[in-house]
């Protein structure tokens, strides 16, 4: 049976901004760090990482993320 894995993504939009400009070339976009994103989900489904920028989940064909 497939599941819906819901997957929650928080920026640090204050702290990446403060360090970071952004770019004024959409062909060229600035390229950051994944340190100041997390990304949390049901603990059934974490892998590894979670609250982190390095969430690995567990998931099977057909499953949905969201």
């Amino acid at each position: 049976m497939s599941k819906d894995i819901d997957i929650e993504i928080v920026i640090d939009t204050v702290t990446l901004l403060a360090d970071y400009q952004p770019s004024q070339d959409s062909n060229n976009p600035a390229m950051v760090p994944h340190n100041f994103s997390y990304m949390v989900t049901q603990s059934n489904f974490v892998n590894s990482g979670q609250a982190s920028g390095d969430l690995g989940i567990k998931a099977n064909v057909n499953d949905t993320i969201r």
